[in-house]
């Protein structure tokens, strides 16, 4: 893992146009230590003297996810597929985008909008990707990683519904749902 440099300052890790240089932040922490920075807008307001305060985790919040591949290796579920589209690896990437489910969604929103390796990234750089990315959702006012974060959400628990209470919602309804919370936020 490596380390921060005390002599480090934040605004180092600023990019001209006011967001993250995540490029920085790769070789600075580990990958695991990234997801605290992935919500955290880069702050304008001056509170004091710039420099390092935090120190990288351990443990990551995907690892703590109870997916089927996560409840296989502790013994708390007989396999590790997705009882959803019967894949073998029901993985924290698999619920969010490589389902068979949620596989349609990101189609029917990519090709209007322009995410090159959208579907080939691993988890973090795949977060990183659309979190950095502030074009607007075609057709709309929304910016895209304000808008990508509500569906995650609302995957993630359209997928819970439909595991434990069989529950389930047309993909048109999720993506319009989602959009109506990202527009509480912009």
């Amino acid at each position: 893992m490596v380390t921060a440099n005390n002599d480090l300052k934040v605004s180092q890790l600023v990019l001209p146009n006011g967001s993250w240089n995540w490029v920085a932040f790769r070789q600075l922490l580990h990958p695991h230590a990234l997801e605290h920075f992935f919500n955290s807008p880069v702050s304008t307001l001056i509170v004091g003297p710039d420099r390092c305060i935090w120190e990288p985790e351990k443990h990551a919040l995907w690892d703590k996810v109870l997916t089927n591949v996560s409840c296989y290796h502790r013994n708390l579920t007989d396999t590790p597929s997705c009882q959803i589209c019967g894949a073998s690896s029901e993985s924290s990437l698999h619920i969010l985008r490589d389902c068979s489910t949620t596989g349609t969604i990101w189609l029917s929103l990519l090709h209007h909008q322009s995410l090159p390796d959208f579907q080939n990234l691993a988890l973090v750089d795949w977060l990183i990707l659309n979190i950095d990315n502030r074009q607007l959702l075609v057709g709309t006012n929304v910016p895209w990683n304000v808008f990508f974060c509500s569906l995650i959400w609302q995957i993630w628990k359209c997928h819970n519904s439909h595991i434990f209470a069989a529950s389930t919602i047309s993909n048109t309804d999720l993506i319009h749902m989602s959009r109506a919370w990202a527009l509480q936020y912009i």
